[in-house]
């Protein structure tokens, strides 16, 4: 087959002697054509949804196997690259940005960062006449969750001329006859004086962060922890700011032809020295400092993008130095969490969940804690709804470009425990035989703990009162409490329902 085109491939090619292998195939078979140092997958989006099937995975354990995550944190497809990094011995996690350290908790010990790139042979300075004083590109699609976007175009427009053009969307099809795309929007970008990037709602990276000085414009984006990962700075290589204060920025920058001059060419600078597919080493200097750790020693990167070294102690070492910055999101979703632990308010807890499920249609993880909410206030029909909802998502965004129904929805192990909760409480049979369906297999601490509760004594791995190392990862916080907390929480759900409260001997019987 033809080999993919994606970037990271692509970089990966200029420092590895690379081979691609599409499609389904036989691991054992692969090995002994190719004789790998080391091993990367492709990580699931939605825009690549279908995994390969792979014969003999864990065939040559002794190759180390990573994985690069080319998705946004808060992909629908994540409970489904969990599973995929559960059956083929996955031990390295490549991602942009930091984001992923807070989307995905439980795997935050074997992530490491590694920066987006440009393609320098399109995203470059062509010496174009500047033509459009500020362009946006992007328009003002999703404006709850590109708020910082839909925010500024207004204050643009009424400031300056201001070029806005709309998203195209993902698709090919139906063909976007106005569609800026490759070179055509990087000629638009070299035309620009300013460009405008947002960080999003979770303050993450986009490409355009980077386009915009590679071509040659002046960035004007949030002020953002992610972008001084990045190497920008505030009126040094572009401009960031919100409001008024933006605006009289632009001002200013453009009425003096020497200070425009040096923030363009120090962005345009950083960019094509820092951010291409020549600097972008990550996964093979890991590969390098991996090689040479021993026995109880593991590889710690050192800070965002940083170098690799070998380090005695956990895996927890690898996560040292990267940081730990909560977004809108993950601060809604810490509040809700702590309402349900410890009987907070949780009308306004809900409220929050709901404004950050409306951002975009695929955000998942408000759904579970919106679910749990409702159990707590004796709702069991609507807690059916919330916790169904992911899978609702993966299925609409999904099911057009996934043959099998089997891969189609992954539900996420703490969202099936309380499935298994809630079907109990409806005394729904099908429901209830769906949840152990999907978890057949599956082993964590919340289906541990939820399969005790219902008096079924099925072996799911290790103990119903710690995590254990094979648990497949969730992308929820909620569902690993202490004991004390947990059984607190359960009990306050089963007096909601008039249900009677287990105690420490567990099976609990959840008669009326």
């Amino acid at each position: 087959m033809e080999p993919l085109i994606d970037e990271w491939i692509r970089a990966l090619a200029l420092h590895a002697d690379l081979r691609i292998v599409d499609g389904d195939f036989d691991l054992a078979e692969a090995c002994d054509i190719h004789q790998p140092a080391f091993i990367v997958y492709e990580g699931l989006s939605t825009l690549r949804p279908q995994p390969p099937r792979i014969a003999s995975a864990h065939a040559c354990p002794t190759i180390p196997r990573a994985i690069f995550l080319n998705v946004d944190p808060h992909d629908a497809m994540r409970p489904h690259i969990y599973r995929m990094i559960e059956a083929l011995g996955i031990e390295a996690i490549f991602a942009y940005d930091s984001d992923h350290e807070e989307q995905m908790p439980e795997l935050a010990g074997m992530t490491y960062s590694a920066s987006m790139m440009i393609d320098p042979a399109v995203h470059r300075d062509l010496g174009l006449e500047k033509l459009i004083p500020i362009s946006v590109f992007g328009g003002c699609a999703e404006p709850r969750f590109y708020a910082w976007r839909a925010a500024t175009i207004p204050l643009l427009r009424m400031r300056f001329p201001t070029l806005v053009h709309t998203h195209p969307g993902y698709r090919d099809t139906p063909p976007q006859p106005f569609a800026m795309l490759g070179a055509s929007y990087a000629r638009q970008l070299n035309h620009s004086w300013f460009s405008l990037a947002d960080s999003t709602r979770l303050d993450y990276m986009v490409r355009k962060h980077l386009e915009i000085p590679g071509c040659g414009a002046i960035l004007i984006a949030p002020a953002s922890a992610a972008l001084a990962d990045y190497g920008f700075a505030d009126m040094v290589n572009c401009i960031t700011g919100s409001g008024s204060d933006l605006t009289d920025k632009i001002a200013a920058v453009s009425a003096d032809p020497g200070s425009y001059a040096r923030i363009r060419e120090a962005g345009h600078r950083l960019v094509h020295t820092r951010h291409t597919p020549g600097q972008w080493r990550g996964i093979v200097d890991w590969y390098e400092a991996r090689r040479h750790a021993r026995h109880g020693e593991t590889v710690r990167q050192l800070g965002m993008f940083g170098n690799f070294e070998v380090v005695a102690g956990c895996d927890a070492a690898r996560c040292v130095g990267l940081p730990n910055r909560p977004n809108q999101l993950t601060t809604i979703l810490a509040g809700a969490r702590e309402a349900i632990l410890t009987g907070g308010d949780l009308v306004a807890a809900a409220a929050r969940l709901h404004d950050a499920a409306s951002w975009l249609g695929h955000l998942t993880e408000p759904w579970l804690l919106l679910g749990v909410i409702h159990l707590l206030r004796g709702d069991a029909a609507e807690a059916r709804e919330c916790l169904a909802r992911p899978a609702a998502i993966q299925l609409q965004r999904h099911a057009p470009h996934i043959a099998a129904a089997s891969d189609r929805v992954c539900f996420d192990p703490v969202e099936l425990a309380f499935l298994m909760l809630t079907a109990a409480l409806l005394d729904d049979e099908g429901l209830m035989r769906l949840a152990y369906d999907e978890a057949n297999g599956v082993n964590h601490l919340a289906l541990r703990r939820m399969s005790r509760l219902l008096g079924d004594e099925s072996d799911r791995g290790g103990a119903d009162d710690t995590r254990e190392a094979g648990d497949r990862p969730s992308i929820h916080w909620l569902g690993q409490e202490d004991t004390a907390t947990w059984r607190d929480l359960v009990g306050r759900v089963l007096r909601a329902h008039r249900r009677e409260v287990p105690h420490a001997g567990y099976p609990a019987a959840l008669a009326a």
